[in-house]
């Protein structure tokens, strides 16, 4: 069941809760292969005077987590390769640098079995499944209005104030043509989700899951 900490543990929405304004980017490609293998990358664009406070948030979301509050693997590199370890990520890439007053952090890597690697969580929540008509079906589930009714009315606001400079992308390249989706179709195997200001930390704008069959 998808709750509110796996819906922050997930890779995609990371830093959706993040309580500070200003235009934050963050991009997950997912490539899926033929040969049952898989290529992803993430890239995150925080604004330099906002990097202490991320750092800080990600320490915060890892405690309530019960996982090692310095372990804030966007940040680290040895932590990034604790978080994608071997040897189901076969390699991993990390770079951290700064351009147009933001830090980007991009981390890239591949794993031989696509399978494990999804269900791992390494990546984010996602989920394989092989359809009774032989089909393929990945999904992503997201939080729905209910697992965020803990949320006061001010604490609401303020999470949407916060979202105001987010924007969100999810790429899934799929191994065969895509049959159906609730994405956008970039050619014949390519699927894109893009969540604007705002619409990501809310939950009424987001569908109930992210898919893709082929």
């Amino acid at each position: 069941m998808v709750n509110i900490h796996t819906f922050i543990h997930s890779s995609i929405f990371l830093i959706i809760l993040l309580p500070l304004s200003g235009c934050f980017e963050m991009e997950q490609i997912i490539e899926l292969e033929e040969n049952g293998g898989m290529r992803f990358a993430l890239h995150y664009a925080i604004p330099e005077t906002h990097t202490a406070a991320f750092t800080q948030f990600h320490q915060a979301t890892r405690q309530w987590q019960g996982e090692n509050p310095n372990d804030t693997w966007l940040l680290n590199k040895q932590a990034v390769h604790r978080q994608f370890p071997k040897p189901m990520f076969e390699s991993t890439d990390y770079q951290v640098y700064s351009k147009a007053g933001k830090k980007h952090i991009r981390i890239a890597g591949t794993a031989k079995s696509a399978s494990s690697a999804l269900l791992s969580g390494a990546v984010g929540d996602f989920k394989l499944e092989t359809l009774e008509n032989g089909d393929q079906r990945l999904e992503l589930a997201l939080p729905t209005l209910s697992q965020s009714a803990s949320l006061s009315a001010e604490e609401r606001q303020a999470l949407l104030k916060a979202a105001e400079g987010l924007s969100v992308k999810l790429i899934i390249q799929t191994p065969a043509a895509v049959k159906t989706t609730n994405g956008q179709k970039n050619g014949e195997k390519k699927v894109t989700w893009t969540f604007g200001p705002g619409q990501a930390a809310d939950p009424g704008q987001l569908p109930p899951s992210l898919f893709v069959t082929y």
